[in-house]
């Protein structure tokens, strides 16, 4: 029987014009088409409380992380937006167990829709037989806001999910 949670979490919002190390796959349909546009990059932090997440995971210490190419306008409205890339890492354990493990993403797959707005992420954190088999972030990306489900996939086959608002 897979059980699930939702519950709510927090983010945060940062324009940035750096780049970062890149481990995922961008949305390749984000063109710099328009020339009235500056061209940046804007990232939505996103953090959970470290707790036990519906009696199958417990998280501590996540930095997630997720970055988009944006083209925006004098007044920071985002015109055009494609999925740049994500960075996640946590330390996990199941509930009775004593010790947490870290986990950092190794691969991600990206999935857009409505022209770069709706983003669904595949994240792949562990190892083959570790606690948390993969991660996925179903979002809508919003002028300043990101929300969206972020569901842990247990080695076990349950699932935790929790809501991103």
């Amino acid at each position: 029987m897979k059980r699930k949670k939702i519950l709510p979490a927090v983010i945060c919002l940062y324009i940035s014009a750096a780049a970062s190390a890149e481990n995922n796959a961008p949305d390749t349909s984000f063109k710099r088409s328009d020339p009235s546009l500056l061209y940046t990059t804007r990232e939505y932090f996103i953090d959970i409380s470290d707790d036990c997440y519906g009696n199958v995971v417990c998280i501590q210490d996540m930095f997630m992380l997720v970055r988009f190419n944006v083209g925006i306008d004098r007044s920071q409205t985002i015109h055009q937006i494609g999925f740049k890339n994500v960075d996640l890492s946590f330390e996990a354990k199941a509930p009775m167990a004593t010790s947490y493990t870290k986990y950092a993403t190794t691969k991600c797959t990206s999935k857009s829709t409505q022209n770069g707005w709706n983003v669904f992420l595949e994240m792949y954190p562990g190892q083959a037989g570790s606690l948390v088999q993969k991660c996925t972030f179903d979002a809508k990306v919003e002028q300043h806001h990101i929300s969206g489900i972020l569901t842990f996939y247990m080695q076990d086959g349950t699932t935790s999910v929790i809501r991103i608002q």
